[in-house]
């Protein structure tokens, strides 16, 4: 089965309400010869044919990104905090202000104060909005005994149904000399749609691992013809957990992925796993037609030797 047709095995596999933003493309098109007429009116039908199979399965794709079981429309034009105060110690205090969006992002407006005699630097990081993994953005200077606005940003499209119920993420800030530098715990505010939000979300699909609280499945292949893994976790994980591609095989040779993706306590995630089109050794692998994987999972702060290597776990191409 060439990469370039894998895409239909999703119509099969995303029978769920849970997804993420999927990359999409359109249907190449084979150069033939020229033939009598017939044979050309047929070949026409069938590319049209495929065509109109691709684009269901974007269509598909699209709208299974913004499903959910989404709150009313009114819950999701609405959506607000609270001011809140989500960490305070002897270093800085950061305030949530307000909630607001344009045309790309969700923002999240925040005052900073520092509490230290010397400037420092603030950022977000192991960031959660509705328990999925996303980057946020974040970079505030603040004066020394004083005080800073900044905006936390979160891509739209990163946002499951289309409204925030509520946002996790772990703050960090410095001095220049690093003579202060620290972070603080992960931290959860919750907006006015969190009440009426179902956090529920499927997991069907193929289980590559399942053990020690983390969950890793493969949801099937997108339009580029490379599978979508999805992790979940269930147990505590302190400071989060990293999931590595550790070896690769296709058709029964050894590749490559650099696919790595975080979670945290009861967070999930869902990434391509970008396959390469050579072997290690430098050989085209061609149509894919096999393929089988093996991760390891390595949580912050502890040493490699102590992470756990999964074992090979064949992913069905068709």
């Amino acid at each position: 089965m060439k990469k370039k047709i894998l895409s239909t095995v999703l119509s099969a596999v995303f029978a769920a309400a849970m997804v993420c933003s999927l990359a999409s493309c359109g249907v190449e098109a084979e150069t033939k010869p020229v033939g009598d007429v017939n044979q050309s009116q047929a070949q026409q039908e069938a590319e049209s044919q495929e065509a109109e199979s691709q684009e269901a399965v974007s269509q598909e794709v699209q709208s299974q990104e913004t499903e959910s079981k989404q709150p009313s429309q009114d819950d999701v034009i609405a959506a607000t905090i609270e001011e809140t105060v989500m960490w305070d110690d002897e270093h800085i205090k950061v305030t949530a202000l307000s909630l607001t969006s344009d045309q790309y992002y969700h923002i999240l407006n925040l005052r900073i104060d520092n509490k230290t005699g010397t400037d420092l630097y603030v950022m977000a990081s192991r960031t959660a909005v509705n328990s999925f993994v996303v980057e946020p953005t974040l970079s505030v200077d603040v004066p020394a005994n004083g005080s800073a606005e900044g905006q936390f940003r979160v891509w739209q499209k990163d946002v499951k149904a289309g409204v925030v119920a509520d946002i996790e993420t772990r703050f960090s800030y410095s001095s220049d000399d690093y003579s202060v530098n620290s972070k603080t715990k992960r931290v959860k505010i919750e907006t006015s749609a969190a009440a009426s939000f179902d956090y529920s979300y499927d997991e069907s699909g193929t289980v590559l691992y399942d053990e020690n609280g983390i969950k890793i499945i493969c949801k099937g292949f997108n339009n580029e013809g490379n599978p979508m893994i999805y992790l979940s976790s269930t147990g505590e994980l302190s400071e989060g957990c990293c999931v590595e591609a550790y070896e690769v095989y296709v058709n029964g040779k050894k590749s490559y992925s650099d696919y790595y993706a975080w979670v945290f306590t009861n967070t999930r995630n869902l990434a391509e796993m970008e396959l390469d089109d050579e072997d290690v050794d430098g050989n085209e692998l061609g149509e894919v037609e096999s393929l089988k994987v093996s991760f390891k999972i390595s949580r912050e702060n502890l040493a490699d030797s102590r992470a756990v290597k999964t074992e090979l776990v064949e992913i069905p191409v068709e």
